[in-house]
């Protein structure tokens, strides 16, 4: 299925084509805001394990992604509230490609 929802400038959401504007005049604001970000949590759980271009859509900022860049091949990162990559608590020299949500860690307990 491809994305109904889309980042929006200030790191929320927004649903494609639409602007926001034009809902929330007719609709209670709050309404909509809640239901563009089920809306996106739905369809970033039908994403868990495939690759996103940066070009559509960037990771919520400060939450670890694993990206893929054609300088460093794969690294784990988030996007700083500034806008920048950041690797290791360090801005890093990182363009990447494609990113993809991190799995959950195991559930097993280890011995």
């Amino acid at each position: 299925m491809e994305r109904l929802t889309e980042a929006d400038k200030l790191g929320g959401y927004k649903i494609k084509g639409i602007k926001t504007d034009d809902l929330t005049s007719r609709v209670d604001t709050m309404l909509v805001e809640n239901a563009i970000d089920k809306l996106a949590a739905y369809e970033d759980t039908e994403e868990q394990g495939k690759w996103i271009k940066c070009n559509d859509r960037l990771p919520e900022t400060q939450i670890n992604v694993l990206c893929f860049s054609l300088l460093h091949s794969f690294v784990i990162a988030h996007v700083h509230k500034d806008g920048g990559w950041e690797c290791d608590k360090t801005h890093c020299w990182l363009e990447p490609t494609h990113w993809m949500p991190l799995p959950d860690p195991p559930s097993e307990k280890f011995e």
